[in-house]
């Protein structure tokens, strides 16, 4: 986890981490080809939102600073949005604590001066000398002021919802501890199968499910290549605050993807409604037949359990009307005319790579 102590003092690691998170701010406006007046409207709703950040903050980000952003990642890519190196790092700049007040009294004021014309006021009212405050340090400490978020709070939640008109748009990802199989070692015992889906919010089309032994990042990467292999790369992917789902490996990947890696806020599991239900049937229609099968000897492996799952799921669900979109799945994603993004599958493998950095020690002779 990045450090509190300022971009500048960062490890590589950290200022990797930082650059995938930059780029999840901005994935809605790098990830697609926008409308005429869609980009400054996107922008408004980026910036009256609250962002928690890799230190665990929650901060707000100014249009200024996104578009910054943007530019970077147009100009240099994923690179363009790691933090570089100040040259007069080693040099600590404080702001005394009285002008910071009264600068968030300026904010509280009117809400929507921006810091600019926060420092301009500060240095027309002789306040401070002129270029003494710089827009970033400003930033960083106002927008950690608590009055400040407070305001930003409360002004969150008129944000407007998008509504996913195409297909790939968004997909949302889960785990389901769904059931228990013989134990493949032990006799005798059972062992727990972990269901991951990736699930199409437009059409509700599983683009890809499969059981496992784990729950690991490993296996949610598995399921997500061969998702994007059978129905291309979506815009945007809707996940919980799960380990699995949380990791650095997989923010890497959707940042290479351009796709948008968004965290379900906690305690506000209602964006996650689709999967949900699609658990629910999974419950009601595919357990019962499956332990049914266990218990008849019938199905004993996890080679056996997913091949029972894919058969049931192309012909009680993919192709079976669904309640709310009055189609059937696959046959909405496929009448959808959005383009579909794919990348050539070696190109995907590399994108998939796990990446460590590790120290080396040289041996003394």
């Amino acid at each position: 986890m990045p450090s509190r102590k300022g971009v500048h003092y960062m490890k590589q690691e950290e200022r990797e981490t930082l650059a995938n998170f930059r780029f999840s701010l901005i994935a809605p406006l790098v990830t697609r080809e926008l409308v005429k007046g869609e980009r400054q409207k996107i922008l408004t709703e980026l910036a009256c939102q609250s962002h928690l950040t890799p230190t665990g903050e929650c901060k707000t980000f100014s249009i200024r600073t996104l578009e910054r952003y943007v530019a970077a990642y147009e100009k240099e890519g994923l690179a363009g949005l790691v933090p570089k190196v100040r040259n007069d790092a080693a040099h600590c700049r404080v702001t005394p604590p009285d002008l910071l007040e009264k600068a968030v009294a300026l904010k509280l004021e009117t809400p929507d001066r921006s810091v600019r014309q926060i420092i301009r006021i500060l240095e027309l009212t002789n306040t401070c000398p002129e270029g003494f405050l710089k827009p970033s340090t400003l930033s960083n400490h106002l927008y950690e002021a608590e009055p400040v978020q407070k305001l930003v709070e409360g002004n969150k939640e008129s944000c407007r919802r998008y509504e996913m008109a195409y297909r790939n748009q968004v997909w949302q990802a889960d785990t389901q501890h769904t059931l228990y199989l013989p134990h493949p070692k032990q006799p005798n015992k059972r062992r727990l199968a972990y269901l991951i889906i990736f699930l199409d919010d437009y059409s509700r089309l599983v683009t890809h499910g499969e059981f496992f032994f784990e729950e690991n990042i490993l296996s949610l990467e598995q399921v997500f290549k061969k998702a994007i292999l059978k129905h291309g790369i979506p815009e945007k992917l809707y996940v919980d605050n799960g380990a699995i789902y949380s990791s650095r490996h997989l923010q890497g990947i959707c940042a290479r993807l351009k796709t948008h890696l968004i965290h379900a806020k906690p305690y506000r599991p209602q964006g996650k409604g689709k999967v949900e239900r699609f658990f629910h049937y999974v419950d009601r229609s595919f357990k019962p037949e499956a332990y049914l099968l266990i218990e008849q000897g019938k199905l004993t492996t996890l080679d056996d359990l997913n091949q029972f799952f894919w058969a049931w799921l192309e012909k009680a669900y993919q192709t079976r009307v669904h309640g709310t979109t009055k189609e059937k799945p696959r046959i909405r994603f496929a009448r959808c005319d959005k383009e579909l993004r794919y990348l050539d599958p070696v190109l995907l493998d590399k994108y998939f790579l796990w990446e460590e950095t590790r120290n080396v020690s040289i041996p003394k002779i």
